[in-house]
């Protein structure tokens, strides 16, 4: 076997393995593709609840903090004595 025989052979191996692989990935891209929308609907739901859980957490925790900070609570006993 020549050296540009060897050559052939293994350039046409390269391609038959670029098509398979290349339909493996479009095979996968368009299963992909299929379910996006409903991932992302099931993030949607899984994400929101945690959001607004986060969302809460903090603002409690900032409004607990300024309430019994002294110059928030001196200016408070300011607004509410007028």
């Amino acid at each position: 076997m020549s050296r540009y025989d060897y050559c052939w052979l293994t350039s046409v191996q390269l391609e038959q393995d670029f098509e398979i692989a290349s339909n493996e990935f479009e095979n996968v891209n368009a299963g992909l593709k299929q379910d996006l929308p409903r991932f992302m609907m099931l993030t949607t739901r899984f994400i929101n609840p945690l959001f607004h859980s986060f969302f809460y957490m903090q603002y409690v925790r900032l409004y607990h903090s300024l309430s019994l900070s002294p110059i928030t609570s001196s200016i408070i006993g300011l607004i509410s004595s007028t």
